[in-house]
């Protein structure tokens, strides 16, 4: 296969004909499908990741990228360099706070430019984090016409380690899904990582694979609208969700001249079992890597409750954890980013429980959990 060739952009206009030029080029959807673990992506395809930024683009350029602006001041040019060859990704800033990253190269090259981008402990950027309940409730409203399942167990001692790795795709994909739930011994690892489905509007459509890690790709169609349509209707949701967070699961002090008062509440991941060790999951937890990406120190307060300081290595903001066997509360001060709690669940998910669920402290559900659904 040729290496594809990317190129500056000027403006939106230069943004829309280059993505809708890939959408068209005619490949087959079928190599998305048969793309096994391990195995590398070389579908170019228009690809778009939602970043939540606590940073200021210029401070990109200091992070080791070459950054270019276009005649649009809310769009830029990154040339990503792997060492072996160049290529451009195309940020779109236009909403300060969530970013729109775009590529129309190999999907591994991609993927990665934006792992090292996000994983710089300086940057302050951070991927979307989409649930299995988000993506289930993101493909609700569409026909879906395929699911992919990644779980692994990281808070199990080596020899009792377990997974579940599967790509489904054809008709009766709801079905299927509600199937596999009825299989007792992996009811706790349908961790959705990947929806596939078709928006159509108008007379135009777009079919898209969605992933855990705030990923869109439009792997075929005939509209790149649509694909543009998707990502802003994503975004907004994903946004609301974030604000809702900030606004009504924090704590606050208030104080005046003679007493100070905590006001506010937390979320709280409640698991549909029990951890079986709480201090090996809480050394794991803030061990400060992938993907948690939150450092802290724990004690326990008793042999069913500890407590944890940590640092969210995203912004370098403080966060408070309480772990008990069957729940994990989220305290988040006035000013931090809301972005640790999807973060959080969204892992905790694929990496744990699939059917735990995010509440807050009243028990109303901060995202509609798919048992629900």
């Amino acid at each position: 296969m040729e290496v594809p060739r990317t190129t500056k952009l000027n403006n939106r206009a230069d943004l829309r004909r280059t993505l809708e030029n890939q959408l068209v080029a005619p490949d087959s959807e079928e190599e998305f499908n048969l793309i096994g673990e391990g195995q590398l992506d070389r579908t170019v395809k228009p690809k778009t990741y939602l970043i939540e930024s606590n940073s200021k683009i210029r401070e990109v350029a200091t992070n080791g990228y070459e950054l270019s602006p276009s005649d649009d001041p809310s769009l830029w040019n990154i040339l990503v360099d792997t060492g072996k060859q160049s290529f451009y990704m195309y940020l779109d800033t236009l909403d300060p706070r969530f970013w729109i990253l775009h590529s129309t190269y190999y999907a591994d090259e991609s993927d990665n430019a934006v792992k090292s981008l996000v994983s710089n402990n300086t940057s302050k950027l951070d991927r979307a984090w989409f649930s299995s309940d988000t993506l289930l409730d993101i493909s609700r409203n569409h026909p879906t016409t395929g699911f992919g399942i990644n779980y692994t167990n990281l808070f199990a001692p080596e020899s009792e380690k377990s997974g579940l790795s599967a790509r489904v795709w054809g008709r009766h994909i709801p079905e299927v899904l509600k199937g596999l739930r009825g299989i007792d011994p992996i009811q706790n690892q349908l961790s959705v990582n990947s929806v596939t489905l078709r928006n159509e509007v108008g007379v135009g459509y777009v079919n898209e694979d969605i992933f855990r890690e705030g990923k869109l790709t439009a792997k075929g169609g005939d509209s790149i609208d649509n694909h543009l349509n998707l990502i802003d209707t994503v975004k907004e949701a994903y946004k609301a969700l974030i604000q809702n967070i900030e606004q009504n699961y924090v704590t606050r002090y208030n104080s005046t001249e003679h007493y100070c008062t905590l006001q506010g509440t937390y979320s709280v991941i409640k698991f549909d079992g029990f951890i079986p060790n709480l201090q090996f999951f809480a050394e794991v937890l803030c061990s400060g890597t992938d993907p948690f990406r939150l450092w802290g120190i724990w004690r326990p307060v008793t042999s069913n409750h500890i407590r944890i300081q940590g640092i969210d290595m995203h912004t370098n903001t403080q966060v408070e954890l309480e772990l008990m066997p069957d729940e994990l509360r989220i305290i988040l001060g006035e000013g931090a980013c809301g972005n640790v709690v999807p973060r959080l669940f969204t892992n905790i998910q694929s990496r744990f429980d699939s059917n735990c669920t995010l509440r807050g402290l009243d028990s109303g559900y901060i995202i509609r959990p798919h048992q629900a659904s």
